[in-house]
């Protein structure tokens, strides 16, 4: 089996020294955010939980001269799990869990302050932004079966006032006889005009643009996967369900598929606990306690080049 080398991009230990991991993202011109706050977070938070108190988040983005604290923000009430970045220096900060009517979505001014907040759905398993401002939002099997009607669509897509742009189960899989999302696994928001996504049970691969279907994959790969990088017709997929660093490197037009091993960039396995792809760059985080916790990349666009 062939091996591909990720690339170092930072160490987080420095990073998060005083301060609990809450989310590592990537932002729609593929920058890295950390998103932490100053009090342990729960193992696992259900609908309802309540917070320890006041909770501070800092958000940090890595720059061209390493990581740069953007932004803390007023203490809050909420476990928050995902952040972007929103047009005029606003953030949106989301929580996954949320009861019908919830605010689980928070939008805050360059200042730190809360300016606007709205109803995201419950199960949230994906938030990524794009530059424009439209919010894609995935959501795992228990916001799909639950009472809430955006998570039932399995994804969305919503402005900043939280209004609907796209409900993929009534925008897209009625009508064009496609399988409903159950959990909606991978999701990648290439650009302002392109999203694709693969979800369970069958795992088709889903190309929208402008919110419009615009190619299905119903029997290739149709792989289980977590994440995916994409670059026209190539695709870089995560496995899931496998214990091993073991990657799909796809070509949609020949409809070939080819296992790959991950490396660091000393050749030695890659162990990483979560990834995430926007564009061409997949991102993997390394967060095992006790390790040295970092992140690495590889740009699909260089697969020829570093396969070993």
């Amino acid at each position: 089996m062939k091996s591909i080398k990720a690339s170092l991009v930072a160490g987080v230990d420095d990073l998060l020294s005083g301060n609990t991991l809450a989310q590592i993202s990537i932002g729609p011109e593929q920058e890295l955010l950390v998103l932490s706050l100053d009090q342990p977070f729960p193992h696992k938070v259900t609908i309802g939980s309540p917070a320890l108190g006041p909770l501070v988040y800092k958000i940090h983005r890595r720059g061209s001269t390493g990581w740069e604290l953007v932004q803390t923000l007023a203490p809050s009430g909420k476990y928050y799990r995902f952040v972007q970045p929103l047009p005029g220096g606003r953030w949106l900060l989301v929580g996954s869990r949320a009861a019908t009517g919830d605010l689980n979505a928070d939008i805050f001014n360059g200042s730190g302050t809360i300016v606007s907040s709205f109803h995201a759905g419950d199960g949230i398993e994906h938030v990524q932004a794009t530059s424009s401002g439209e919010i894609w939002i995935g959501y795992f099997d228990e916001g799909v079966f639950g009472s809430g009607e955006l998570g039932q669509s399995g994804l969305v897509c919503l402005n900043d006032q939280g209004e609907a742009l796209l409900r993929y189960r009534r925008g897209i899989a009625e009508p064009n006889e496609l399988p409903s999302i159950d959990d909606c696994y991978a999701l990648n928001v290439s650009d302002d005009d392109l999203v694709w996504t693969s979800y369970y049970s069958d795992f088709p691969l889903i190309k929208l643009r402008n919110k419009l279907l615009d190619k299905v994959w119903r029997d290739f790969p149709a792989k289980a996967v977590r994440s995916f990088a994409v670059n026209d017709d190539q695709l870089l997929m995560v496995a899931a369900y496998r214990k091993e660093a073991l990657l799909y490197s796809v070509d949609l037009a020949r409809k070939t598929l080819e296992e790959l091993r991950l490396l660091d960039s000393t050749g030695n396995p890659l162990s990483f606990e979560c990834s995430f792809g926007r564009g061409s760059i997949l991102f993997f985080a390394s967060l095992k306690d006790g390790g040295n916790r970092a992140l690495y990349s590889f740009d699909l666009r260089s697969l020829r080049a570093d396969t070993v």
